[in-house]
């Protein structure tokens, strides 16, 4: 059977190689995907969707345990209703790890409808 060959677990995804961008990654759900990118292998770019000094230090702290499991990352402060500072943002990420393969949006942008 198929399934009996299948991969389980953290094993079951290999990002080596590739570049990922996590939006919102000040928050819970935002943190532990941008972790989880970077423990497959992924180098991990982290930005807020505010400006809130809170959101820009969890966001700083973030890219700390990433750089610390030897992927490259870049934080970054971001009002993301500003369409230019989005574009700013995507534009240094991708210079500075070389790319973008995956973007993650982990957090609605504020003041938007989100469902």
């Amino acid at each position: 059977m198929m399934w009996e060959r299948a991969k389980l677990g953290p094993e079951a995804f290999d990002l080596s190689g590739k570049r990922a961008l996590v939006m919102g990654a000040g928050s819970s759900v935002g943190r532990a995907i941008a972790l989880a990118l970077a423990e497959a292998g992924a180098d991990v770019a982290v930005s807020s969707v505010t400006q809130d000094g809170d959101e820009v230090t969890a966001v700083q702290r973030t890219a700390w345990e990433i750089a610390g499991m030897g992927r490259r990352t870049v934080d970054q402060a971001v009002d993301a209703t500003r369409g230019s500072g989005v574009r700013a943002m995507v534009r240094r990420v991708a210079r500075e790890i070389g790319g973008l393969d995956i973007l993650v949006s982990a957090r609605p942008v504020p003041g938007e409808a989100c469902g």
